[in-house]
């Protein structure tokens, strides 16, 4: 909400309250911000990234915001690079842990290869991902478009362009950023609007029946997330648990390790089940790992101690070969 005063004077400024569920935000946003909002908003393509910001899974719904307000020139080229790495990160994760699900011939390390979550190392995961797997009926079929050659020159364009701007090898001025983003984020909007991404809530036994039922939350657009699904199946979730569900045909797709949901001492206001994180990197020695939060500068280190010993296991199995995943069933009804 903002409020200007009538009359013919322009206003040099607006304050606007954003009324929450917990609490209420106050923004400041000066004219030439206004200038800039008010231009993107008769241009196409802007107008489509921005419907996209609702419908996208939270990890890249969130980056993408960032980038669509922005109206400094090298904040922008900055957050653009932001919602690149966390659309390669997702791809590449998603895609990986499919392609683990399905039957192989032999051994594969392709998880190995990867150092660390930055846009270089991602892009050549997802590329070595894409290549092995079989494109027949999965769900990470529509990222294979960005091996053709006119979407493969874009996205590695601006993978090398984010190197040489960390380098001070080029100028800010001189970064295409829009149609990567572009490209990416449609594609992943192919990807995930059939297949959601989210997390379940409240699963438990049946009172007389050997099922479990609960409700799965769809983690898209920006929090709170107000969709949600009514869940039967045989495995029983945690609130922790990031996964990908195919509605229609009840498959589940569990993005552990590489992804999970937590709380955050610094940010005890936020509903269950607290932060997404995903996989950063590796420590030196293998047995450390870090992951990051979405939307906020929270980090998460685990080891072989304590309660998140699980995933670190997961985790050093995967650096020695890939591990097979399994696809799980369950019954989706609407809410």
């Amino acid at each position: 909400m903002t409020y200007a005063p009538d009359g013919s004077v322009q206003p040099e400024a607006y304050v606007g309250l954003d009324f929450g569920t917990s609490n209420t935000s106050v923004s400041f946003v000066d004219q030439e911000s206004v200038k800039v909002y008010r231009k993107r908003s008769e241009e196409r393509q802007w107008r489509e990234l921005n419907d996209l910001v609702d419908v996208l899974p939270f990890p890249l719904a969130a980056p993408l915001a960032r980038y669509l307000g922005q109206t400094d020139a090298e904040r922008l080229v900055d957050s653009a690079f932001d919602f690149i790495e966390a659309a390669l990160a997702v791809a590449a994760y998603v895609t990986f842990l499919e392609f683990c699900s399905l039957k192989r011939r032999g051994a594969t390390k392709l998880f190995k290869g990867l150092t660390q979550r930055s846009a270089g190392p991602l892009w050549h995961f997802l590329a070595d991902c894409l290549r092995q797997a079989d494109a027949a009926g999965l769900v990470s079929s529509p990222f294979r478009h960005v091996l053709t050659p006119e979407l493969f020159n874009q996205v590695d364009g601006a993978v090398t362009a984010w190197a040489q701007l960390k380098h001070k090898k080029i100028h800010y001025g001189s970064v295409d950023h829009f149609r990567p983003v572009r490209v990416l984020a449609n594609l992943s909007h192919q990807v995930f609007s059939d297949n959601i991404f989210g997390f379940f809530e409240d699963v438990h036994k049946q009172k007389f029946g050997a099922r479990f039922e609960g409700i799965f939350r769809h983690a898209h657009g920006r929090s709170p997330f107000v969709r949600r699904s009514n869940y039967k199946g045989d495995r029983p979730f945690s609130g922790a648990e990031a996964v990908l569900v195919r509605l229609r045909s009840g498959h589940i797709l569990p993005l552990q390790p590489l992804m999970f949901w937590d709380d955050c001492e610094k940010h005890r206001e936020i509903d269950p089940p607290g932060h997404c994180y995903l996989y950063d990197a590796p420590s030196r020695t293998e047995r450390e790992f870090s992951y990051k939060a979405v939307g906020v500068l929270c980090s998460r280190e685990i080891s072989l101690q304590g309660d998140y010993k699980p995933l670190a296991d997961q985790l050093m199995a995967l650096r020695q070969a890939d591990a097979s995943v399994e696809i799980i069933h369950g019954h989706f009804d609407q809410a």
